[in-house]
């Protein structure tokens, strides 16, 4: 089915999962006080594959009697709020709960900050990383590449068979959050409630815009494929061209600025 179609069920079904009578009763029972909810997407055999990834904050370590009740009640509620939009999930796979109180606490701690050797980062994708990092992945799993792995298909392409998924991609998420930090979240994680679109971010900045560098289409794949992007602006962010210059020599010595 069409990407669009597909993630407009999954967010439609997890809005009246999250609204219901029903889940709110089940968070009171279990001490659910707030979700942080990411969107991955993939593309595998079978066509797009869209799911949710969920960090869910309570007011207690769960015993394995509540996530028991976790696991099963909100499969079933997920069950039900995906057949009011016309499709199903099994019990088995449709809703999944792992404990992971300790390595999700200090990822979101230090917030996305990773090591910077690609192996290592292999070695450590855990959960939390899972959760709230899906679209860094170069995932080429049984159940599908991520659209990071899609572009790096592509080549550049955009008539080839991945340049028209990554196309349908982009149009179906345009304008789309695909990471959601509820108020309550933020409040318990003391973050600022005020998190701009990129759109607010790029009409403030709009007028005070700084030509530091520019890249070629071959050095941007190597930090494509570096997964250094977060650095590489970090390196932007001190305004110093040279900085930014030597920065992107070092990674790409054989490539010429």
């Amino acid at each position: 089915m069409p990407l669009e179609a597909s993630l407009s069920a999954l967010k439609q079904a997890h809005r009246s999962l999250t609204q219901s009578r029903n889940w709110r009763d089940l968070s009171a029972d279990i001490g659910l006080q707030a979700l942080i909810t990411a969107t991955e997407i993939l593309y595998g055999h079978n066509g797009w594959h869209t799911h949710l990834h969920a960090i869910a904050l309570h007011d207690r370590n769960l015993s394995e009697q509540d996530r028991g009740i976790f696991e099963y009640s909100g499969a079933k509620l997920w069950q039900s709020a995906l057949g009011q939009q016309g499709y199903t999930a099994t019990l088995e796979n449709g809703f999944d709960v792992k404990n992971a109180r300790y390595s999700v606490a200090d990822y979101v701690a230090k917030f996305g900050r990773d090591p910077a050797d690609i192996a290592d980062r292999r070695s450590n994708w855990g959960i939390e990383r899972e959760a709230v990092k899906g679209i860094a992945k170069q995932s080429r799993s049984s159940v599908g590449r991520s659209m990071q792995a899609v572009l790096l298909d592509s080549q550049g392409r955009a008539r080839s068979t991945d340049g028209k998924l990554f196309s349908e991609y982009y149009a179906a998420t345009f304008g789309r959050k695909l990471l959601t930090i509820s108020k309550r979240a933020k409040e318990l994680l003391k973050l600022d409630d005020r998190i701009e679109s990129d759109q607010e971010l790029l009409a403030e900045n709009e007028s005070s815009e700084t030509l530091l560098a520019m890249l070629t289409r071959a050095q941007w794949r190597v930090l494509l494929q570096g997964d250094r992007r977060a650095e590489l602006l970090s390196i932007a962010a001190t305004g110093d061209p040279e900085l930014l210059t030597r920065y992107i020599v070092n990674i790409c010595p054989e490539l010429e600025l």
